[in-house]
């Protein structure tokens, strides 16, 4: 009989000790949150981060648009300035004859005023 009442009152506080691990088992359980639940804050970090991410990249693409048109106009001026410098030198060649074929006519113009 005394056997028996020790391998109960063993039993008895082995189950209470297994009812103490299951509630602290169950505990965590609550507390642990799975990685891929919402409101996780290690979630919400990464979802704030890849929102950064994604304007960082955004704005990137839109520098890298920027400097692209910024290059093409660059190219542009530059060819336009060597042609510009070629046009000017034309453009001062030609006022020079005109200048020039202006003053003869303004000489002709006045010998034929003065032969009238």
């Amino acid at each position: 009989r005394r056997k028996h009442d020790e391998l109960a009152h063993s039993n008895m506080t082995k189950r209470q000790e297994l009812d103490k691990i299951a509630d602290k088992l169950r505990d965590i359980a609550k507390d642990r949150v799975r990685p891929g639940h919402a409101d996780h804050p290690s979630t919400k970090e990464i979802k704030k981060l890849e929102q950064a991410l994604a304007a960082s990249v955004a704005r990137y693409e839109e520098a890298y648009e920027n400097r692209r048109t910024y290059d093409q106009i660059m190219k542009r001026l530059k060819d336009e300035r060597m042609n510009y410098d070629n046009s000017i030198a034309e453009l001062e060649h030609r006022l020079h004859a005109k200048e020039a074929e202006y003053e003869e006519l303004l000489l002709m113009s006045h010998d034929a005023n003065q032969s009238k």
